[in-house]
């Protein structure tokens, strides 16, 4: 009999339901003398070793066995006999959870959830592993920026270090020549002047206009050097904004000239000019401090000769040609091509030691001016001065192509 109070006869293997949760199994077998000197016991196939003694009852619990085939074996034990066995077989219906089917598909279930798993933790470690990668590239790139900023930043500091050094070095060397060339106009006022001074009294009245007429044209001289200077000077400073305007070439060489008038009838120098170009393009002080530093170097290295000045259009018409060709000493094929090379350089080493500080203005401002400056010799003797200066004609048109494009 089962929990389902179904009572099955034993002719037959019986085959109880999966619901069964609890089985009772009674037996019956005679026997002759007392009934305490009879023993029953029985085992179950599922664990054969193990006999259980039963005391009076004659009947077998089962709770909760499992689905599966059972063979029950019941022993009896008599006083003189030999143990009497007997057995039966039945069988429980085993639920789906105890099914191969069943215990398969668990199987095939947790071995789907390990692969989903491992799957879930590869996915998961890709797009990991990606965020990384790009997180190192964005700060990979970072830091190549900073890198190359500061290359950068230490090619600037450089260049300035360079500039700073070249600016000093600049420095120094003007200051030299500045001294250079301010004593030696100094030191013959004073001598002059002191020839003056001592005989004053003595010296006739023409000999005293000519050591104050000698006094007067190298004040002057010296005035026009100061003035020079402030210009360059001006005009070196960062930011400074330079002028373009149209400058009459005329009337510039004929203040020149003026002011270089006496010196010249004192020299007996013979000038002649001809200018035929009469306009040039750029900032008149630079334009006349270049020109006037020029004419300087003819009077004063030509004790008498001819200085001969002139003009003209090139043949494209971008440059005023100025020639400016004295008589006097000269100088050495070496120096011209040192001088030549020096007026086409951008650093200001000296081309050799006696080159005063009014090269030093024409190379700054014919550069500033856009212009070219060169020399070479004059026969029989003297300098031939050639300086290019640009024509309003070419700048005006540069500045409408540079409007058109702007505006288109």
């Amino acid at each position: 009999m089962n929990d389902t109070s179904h009572i099955y006869s034993v002719t037959d293997k019986p085959v109880f339901p999966n619901q069964t949760s609890s089985l009772r199994i009674e037996f019956s077998s005679p026997y002759y003398g007392h009934a305490e000197n009879v023993k029953f016991s029985y085992t179950l196939s599922s664990a054969p070793q193990q006999w259980k003694d039963l005391q009076s009852s004659r009947s077998i619990f089962f709770n909760n066995l499992p689905g599966g085939s059972y063979t029950l074996i019941i022993k009896k034990e008599g006083a003189a006999r030999n143990p009497v066995l007997a057995s039966l077989k039945f069988e429980i219906q085993k639920k789906f959870s105890e099914t191969l089917l069943f215990k398969l598909l668990v199987l095939a279930g947790v071995v789907a959830l390990v692969y989903l798993y491992f799957r879930a933790r590869l996915y998961y470690l890709h797009r990991e592993r990606n965020r990384l990668e790009q997180v190192v590239a964005v700060k990979t790139e970072d830091q190549l920026k900073l890198i190359d900023q500061l290359k950068d930043s230490i090619a600037r500091l450089t260049q300035l270090q360079q500039e700073l050094e070249q600016m000093i070095g600049h420095k120094e060397s003007v200051i030299a020549v500045l001294i250079h060339d301010i004593k030696s106009p100094l030191y013959f006022l004073n001598t002059v002047a002191g020839h003056l001074y001592k005989g004053i009294d003595q010296n006739s009245v023409t000999k005293n206009k000519e050591i104050a007429q000698e006094i007067s044209i190298s004040l002057n001289r010296l005035y026009l050097f100061t003035q020079d200077f402030a210009i360059w000077l001006n005009a070196s400073q960062p930011g400074q904004i330079q002028k373009s305007e149209k400058v009459n070439l005329d009337k510039i060489i004929g203040e020149i000239l003026a002011v270089y008038k006496e010196i010249i009838d004192t020299k007996g120098i013979h000038l002649q000019h001809q200018i035929t170009s009469r306009t040039v393009y750029g900032d008149e002080p630079m334009i006349k401090s270049v020109i006037r530093n020029l004419i300087d170097n003819a009077v004063k290295n030509t004790p008498n000769g001819s200085i001969t000045i002139t003009s003209d259009s090139l043949p494209d018409n971008e440059f005023c040609q100025i020639i400016i060709a004295d008589e006097g000493k000269g100088m050495t094929e070496e120096q011209i091509l040192a001088i030549n090379k020096y007026f086409e350089s951008n650093n200001d080493i000296a081309a050799f030691p006696t080159l005063g500080y009014g090269h030093k203005v024409i190379k700054d401002f014919v550069h500033k001016l856009g212009g070219s400056i060169s020399y070479r010799q004059n026969n029989p003797s003297g300098i031939i001065a050639t300086l290019h200066l640009p024509v309003p004609g070419l700048i005006e048109m540069k500045k409408i192509q540079m409007s058109g494009t702007s505006d288109a």
